[in-house]
């Protein structure tokens, strides 16, 4: 069996070093600091708009996963084509098997999505971490995304 392969991604973050969340429940997308999620051991996270409590990865945004779903497919179509040539390169002097190859399958590596800067930039009154909502949440009230107060 062959080794696994692992690839790392790392989430773009906007020009003040910010990366966008979005529920899985309610779709509200939000932005917290890098550097202080990296900061913490956070291993739970909050939605501001509805309150879902979840780990950090089942927050990626739909436009992450897009993007990572058209990674997979462009490793998997490059590992397929150098399968499909060790093939032909094997069997190109058998007498009892014959191996025909068609087109090389198209491998399309994404661009990484661009990070919007739409959000306002607050601190949670709670603990003074800072976070990027949309201006309703900032009337409405939010839940603090690290330890969920409202």
């Amino acid at each position: 069996m062959a080794d696994a392969e692992t690839y790392r991604i790392a989430f773009p973050a906007d020009n003040d070093g910010f990366v966008s969340f979005q529920c899985a429940f309610c779709c509200y997308r939000f932005k917290l600091s890098a550097e202080e999620l990296s900061a913490t051991d956070a291993m739970v996270l909050y939605c501001p708009s509805c309150g879902l409590q979840d780990t950090p990865d089942s927050f990626i945004t739909d436009d992450m996963k897009e993007y990572m779903e058209a990674f997979i497919k462009s490793i998997f179509a490059e590992k397929l084509n150098v399968m499909i040539d060790g093939f032909g390169r094997e069997f190109r002097n058998s007498k009892y098997l014959t191996f025909e190859k068609g087109r090389k399958l198209d491998v399309n590596r994404p661009d990484l999505p661009t990070e919007p800067d739409d959000l306002n930039l607050l601190s949670s009154p709670c603990c003074g971490r800072s976070m990027k909502v949309d201006a309703t949440s900032n009337i409405a009230g939010f839940y603090c995304p690290y330890c969920g107060v409202k």
